[in-house]
């Protein structure tokens, strides 16, 4: 192993735990085009504990990456606008909702530091937990028990599109519980992308 893959690994093992995305992204060698961070393979650490089935992938930020992450949080925005306000009630269906903005919440910050979206369609899918894993190994820092358990709990999320009594009542958060931690989650997003709230009209 080179002094460069010792040096990266170093900061990796010294942020696991307090990792922002500053420091994280100040891991990686900058080349001569602004905006590109990498290349970078996932790391497989005992706290991140990634799925063996996931494509290697190189980060590259970009315009275009941050304008899509822009879009995709706003959106995020918009979904979880109809709980926030009580317009959805129904439990299974407020659940598919908030499954949604959360992972369009969590595509925002992927796509920010430089995962490619079609990566993110083919390796996560609907699965929140898996989205919140890679968002926490680069920077998200959303890695409290109660939000991983939420992430899997909603996992994937279209189970909950038409989810039958018994599926509902076994879901481990009541309702304020689950409009509290996806606007933590949605919040923690922004916070950490420095995109600015969009002005509804």
């Amino acid at each position: 192993m080179g002094v460069e893959n010792r040096t990266e690994e170093k900061i990796m093992k010294e942020h696991a735990t307090f990792a922002t995305r500053r420091t994280l992204l100040r891991a990686f060698p900058s080349v001569a085009t602004p905006g590109f961070i990498g290349p970078w393979q996932l790391p497989r650490n005992s706290r991140v504990r990634f799925a063996t089935d996931f494509e290697p992938v190189l980060l590259r930020r970009s315009s275009e990456g941050r304008a899509l992450s822009k879009a995709r949080l706003d959106t995020a925005e918009e979904f979880f606008a109809g709980v926030e306000e009580g317009r959805i009630r129904s439990t299974g269906t407020l659940l598919y909702h908030v499954g949604i903005a959360s992972q369009l919440a969590l595509s925002a910050h992927l796509l920010d530091v430089g995962f490619p979206d079609d990566w993110n369609a083919r390796n996560l899918g609907l699965d929140v937990a898996r989205s919140l894993a890679c968002a926490n190994a680069t920077g998200l820092c959303c890695d409290d028990p109660q939000m991983i358990q939420f992430a899997v709990s909603l996992s994937p999320y279209g189970k909950w599109r038409f989810a039958d009594i018994t599926g509902v009542s076994d879901f481990p958060f009541t309702d304020d519980q689950v409009k509290l931690l996806t606007r933590q989650l949605i919040d923690r997003v922004r916070d950490v992308t420095g995109h600015p709230l969009r002005s509804r009209s």
